[in-house]
């Protein structure tokens, strides 16, 4: 398999990444092929806590997204799921629906990087 190449704000540095799985590829297939079929899911979650606008839920979506997300060495993303995290728990729902849309965008992106590299 080759590593992904990209242009994003965010991308998934995949030699650390394997370095941290102790160079078991296996290993960091299934991890992507978990995020694949869960991260989505978690996005939505996160996206009907806001439009319901229950801090909690944001908080504890966030949360959860933030760990998945944590495993694959994006600091920057793992940092704005973290912060949407804290708005949540503090009740700051505008400030946390005005960062939503570029952690939305930002998993598509990781989303992107792990089908490419598992298709390689």
């Amino acid at each position: 398999m080759k590593f992904v190449q990209s242009e994003i704000r965010n991308p998934v540095d995949w030699t650390a990444l394997l370095e941290t799985m102790g160079g078991d590829q296996l290993i960091l297939e299934e991890m992507a092929r978990l995020f694949l079929e869960f991260a989505p899911a978690q996005v939505k979650d996160l996206e009907s806590a806001m439009a319901c606008a229950d801090p909690d839920a944001v908080r504890s979506a966030a949360h959860r997204l933030k760990g998945s997300i944590s495993q694959f060495g994006v600091s920057q993303t793992t940092e704005l799921a973290a912060k949407i995290e804290e708005l949540g728990r503090a009740g700051d729902l505008e400030q946390a629906g005005g960062l939503l849309s570029t952690l939305v965008e930002e998993v598509r992106q990781i989303l992107i990087q792990l089908e490419f590299w598992l298709e390689s």
